[in-house]
């Protein structure tokens, strides 16, 4: 779910904000790509879920996006952008056409990588918990 969306009146500027709480600012771009590779892609999701946006919202172009970090301290609530061009959101969007290519053709990930377990989606993606008793088999594995 998209936390924010603003337009400063004076400019027509706008941007897509996602808040992120906790003891440290996270970096979009580290947060969105190791490397080349994009390994996140919630913000660039949200600029494609927003484009139809412009218009209603009477301004051009793609929105800015980036976090607003909210901390404990004063120093730790920010403004953070993501510097990426319409290459790079492009590029991201299709790594998300590929990610769903994959899903629908039945070739899952080998590796939920960092996704919590407890997740119920990450669960049923990797076949985990899906019968009574697999909890405690999986829990040891």
């Amino acid at each position: 779910r998209i936390d924010r969306v603003d337009v400063h009146p004076a400019t027509g500027r706008w941007a897509v904000l996602d808040y992120k709480t906790g003891e440290t600012k996270r970096d979009p771009v580290k947060a969105h790509r190791k490397g080349d590779d994009w390994v996140d892609l919630q913000l660039p999701l949200y600029a494609h879920l927003t484009r139809g946006l412009a218009k209603e919202l009477g301004v051009e172009g793609p929105p800015e996006l980036g976090y607003v970090t909210l901390g404990k301290k004063e120093e730790d609530v920010a403004f953070l952008a993501g510097p990426w061009a319409d290459g790079d959101l492009a590029e991201a969007l299709d790594v998300a056409r590929d990610v769903v290519r994959r899903v629908r053709a039945g070739d899952y990930f080998e590796d939920p990588g960092d996704a919590p377990a407890h997740d119920p989606l990450v669960a049923a993606l990797f076949d985990q918990g899906l019968l009574e008793g697999d909890d405690e088999a999986e829990e040891g594995a």
